[in-house]
């Protein structure tokens, strides 16, 4: 498997309308560490995301997609290559807690 292959996470689905998708996001944002909100656009939510030690800065980024309904999304380290996983468990946490925030339809196995 290839690096790019286990860096892919499918996208997360629209929970209502575009402004409901992006409360829950910015409310999953909320309940992280050391996270901040930079930029908020109509289909696009830009955060920081700050390591505890070295105070390394990632960049996490959200795109609704209103004809897919889903939510694209990216983290990545600003500098380096590997991060250990970091990233990854992030964007795992955002999405727990963004389906636990409201989205109501059938959630993802």
């Amino acid at each position: 498997m290839s690096c790019l292959a286990d860096q892919l996470m499918e996208p997360w689905p629209v929970t209502g309308g575009i402004d409901d998708t992006l409360r829950l996001i910015e409310s999953a944002i909320a309940k992280m560490p050391r996270m901040k909100i930079i930029e908020r656009q109509h289909e696009y939510l830009r955060a920081e995301a700050t390591s505890l030690i070295f105070r390394f800065v990632d960049d996490v980024e959200f795109l609704i997609d209103p004809g897919s309904q889903q939510v694209h999304f990216r983290s990545a380290s600003r500098i380096g290559r590997s991060d250990l996983g970091a990233n990854r468990k992030r964007m795992l946490k955002i999405r727990e807690l963004y389906l636990a925030c409201g989205y109501h339809g059938e959630k993802p196995d």
